[in-house]
């Protein structure tokens, strides 16, 4: 009876190893938003954590994106596989930094510049915003360094532009910062690896983190870090969408 159901267990283990590290890393799912009435025209594509992928699992993710042809690209941290990220052919590239690079960064010896994020970084041809924003048309697009004062979330929240343009703010996850600040129109958030959505489980993972549910204008991606339970994910963004014509992405 023992040895069988070790037989069984042994069998289970194997099914999901294979699921977890060799099916669903290969495979993409695209999740789109649609916000209409933004004042804007635009497509951004964001993307977020990429531990323990192969270069060419994220090769098919940068691939993909380069087909959907977006305005920006907004990468929400955790830059494990550094050299795909080249490939991007986006004009506007921005990102912000993860709890990845913080370990790095650690062991490195805290260098409060983080020179080795900067110098990756920059040599793959995106820009980290740390507490920073950039503007692009009339969207602001805010990167939150979540990471960097653990203890003031309002300070954190003081970079968040008071302005009539559309805000993006961009973070590698919800701590440290109040999300549902009022000033936002959209937040994109990474770092659960898609957990938070398994069912029951995901539920108490978040009342645990004391983390907000997605919404209309906030949005945690599963990203593309293996293992996973789920294809790798890219978030297209569409403002003001036009109704009745399909995106050539979804062609």
């Amino acid at each position: 009876m023992i040895h069988g159901l070790i037989i069984i267990f042994v069998i289970v283990i194997v099914i999901l190893a294979i699921i977890t590290f060799l099916y669903y890393p290969n495979q993409i799912k695209i999740h789109n938003i649609s916000l209409e009435n933004t004042g804007n025209n635009m497509t951004l594509v964001f993307v977020s954590d990429f531990e323990m992928q192969s270069n060419e699992n994220v090769n098919k993710v940068i691939d993909k994106i380069n087909q959907i042809d977006p305005d920006v690209v907004l990468l929400g941290g955790d830059y494990e596989v550094y050299e795909p990220l080249k490939n991007l052919k986006s004009k506007n590239i921005y990102g912000v930094l993860g709890n990845a690079e913080y370990k790095i960064n650690s062991i490195l010896g805290n260098d409060p510049d983080f020179s080795h994020a900067k110098q990756m970084t920059e040599k793959m041809n995106f820009k980290v915003l740390r507490n920073k924003n950039v503007t692009i048309d009339d969207v602001v697009i805010v990167g939150l360094d979540v990471y960097a004062d653990k203890k003031n979330t309002t300070k954190l929240n003081s970079h968040i532009p008071d302005t009539d343009k559309f805000i993006i703010v961009l973070a590698h996850t919800q701590r440290n910062f109040i999300p549902n600040d009022t000033r936002i129109d959209l937040t994109l958030l990474g770092h659960t690896h898609g957990y938070t959505e398994i069912p029951f489980f995901g539920k108490v993972l978040l009342e645990f983190l004391q983390y907000l549910p997605d919404s209309d204008n906030l949005y945690t991606t599963s990203g593309v870090a293996a293992p996973r339970l789920q294809p790798n994910e890219i978030v297209v963004i569409q403002l003001q969408n036009i109704w009745g014509i399909k995106p050539s992405y979804l062609e």
